[in-house]
């Protein structure tokens, strides 16, 4: 449960080259109620956007909404991606709960949720809860995290955590 928000370029250009292409629309509450942090077109192929609650700050946000999306020529595992992600946050973690919220299919296309509470990152000292969903189309998967940091806590204890903490 790192900070996204660190590597931004502040950059939202489209790379050179670019064309318009077909891509799933993602809708989201996000725009209207946070304000748009950055855009990163690292390449063609991968597109992110942060979204913080208005007035907070790149090294102060309470809530950060990712939105990130790549391309791929074969079909990626959208299950194993989550996963691979959980893994990742465990080795930043002090310790790392996560739980499948839901898989299936969603308007056609394979769709896992996961909720994952980190006790205290590494990086930034806070506790947080992370929801990420992914959505694996044939030329691209889509990937959309909310993070809300909190105070640290211990193992077993996030059942002390609120709905309002989590959800913001």
């Amino acid at each position: 449960m790192g900070a996204p928000y660190a590597q931004c370029a502040h950059d939202s250009s489209q790379p050179s080259g670019s064309g318009r292409r077909k891509l799933l629309r993602l809708r989201s509450r996000a725009r209207r109620q946070a304000r748009h942090a950055c855009s990163r077109h690292l390449t063609d192929a991968i597109h992110i956007a942060d979204f913080e609650p208005r007035g907070e700050t790149g090294q102060d946000w309470t809530t950060l909404v990712y939105f990130e999306s790549f391309a791929t020529e074969e079909q990626i595992s959208p299950i194993d991606l989550l996963i691979t992600e959980a893994d990742t946050d465990a080795e930043r973690c002090s310790f790392l709960n996560h739980l499948s919220l839901a898989a299936g299919l969603e308007n056609g296309y394979p769709t896992p949720v996961r909720l994952m509470f980190c006790g205290e990152n590494q990086t930034s000292g806070m506790g947080g809860a992370k929801i990420v969903k992914a959505i694996s189309s044939p030329e691209r998967v889509y990937v959309i995290r909310t993070t809300r940091r909190m105070d640290p806590f211990e193992p077993g204890r996030t059942e002390a955590t609120s709905k309002d903490e989590v959800a913001g």
